[in-house]
């Protein structure tokens, strides 16, 4: 069986043979046929849309699920560290993400974007980081306070990759692709956390697409 999916939107297509179903987190125990025309429509403005080849239906919800999740924890991080959220926001935010980051694909997931630039200077990091203290959220607590004290690092390895020259890449469009790939398979996750090992970013050859 084939699938396409969004955790953004948090529904499925499930395709067998000529037949399309639809499953929702919402309800998952429930498999809605659909049209062909109708897929835009459940999806709508997603733009994480996945596929899936081979897969069972329990497979997909497993799939689905993860996805969900680990697009729900960007989201909450920025409300986290949002600091005109209200205070009451802030913590549902925090106990959400508290149970999420014990996930491990998950918590890699939000790194792997985390760790990909500096957080802005109005993000209120230290105000999370309180917050996660003061609820006894232990996982929060600690991703964020790993998150803080790397910051020069990501500040550094972003530099790094702006600096690189876009003839290494043959255009704009090239250069941003390459970087929402390294971002996607943890490249500069990689480069902060295993910073000890090589100053790998640094060398403008590793960026040299072949």
């Amino acid at each position: 069986m084939k699938a396409i999916l969004s955790g953004q939107t948090a529904i499925a297509v499930c395709i067998e043979g000529e037949s399309l179903y639809s499953i929702s987190l919402d309800s998952p125990e429930s498999w809605i046929a659909q049209q062909k025309w109708e897929l835009p429509h459940l999806f709508a403005d997603a733009t994480d849309i996945l596929q899936l080849e081979n897969v069972s239906r329990s497979e997909v919800i497993d799939k689905l699920k993860l996805e969900w999740a680990q697009d729900r924890s960007l989201q909450l991080i920025l409300i986290l560290l949002d600091h005109e959220e209200e205070p009451q926001t802030r913590l549902e935010a925090a106990e959400c993400l508290d149970g999420f980051l014990n996930q491990g694909e998950v918590r890699k997931y939000v790194e792997n974007h985390l760790y990909s630039s500096p957080l802005p200077s109005t993000a209120d990091l230290n105000g999370a980081i309180q917050l996660s203290a003061d609820s006894l959220l232990v996982h929060l607590k600690e991703f964020l306070s790993t998150l803080q004290s790397d910051q020069e690092e990501i500040s550094k390895r972003f530099a790094a990759w702006e600096a690189l020259p876009i003839s290494l890449f043959g255009n704009p469009t090239g250069k941003r692709d390459f970087y929402y790939e390294a971002v996607r398979h943890g490249a500069f996750r990689l480069f902060v956390t295993e910073r000890q090992k090589k100053n790998f970013i640094m060398d403008p050859k590793i960026w040299t697409v072949r």
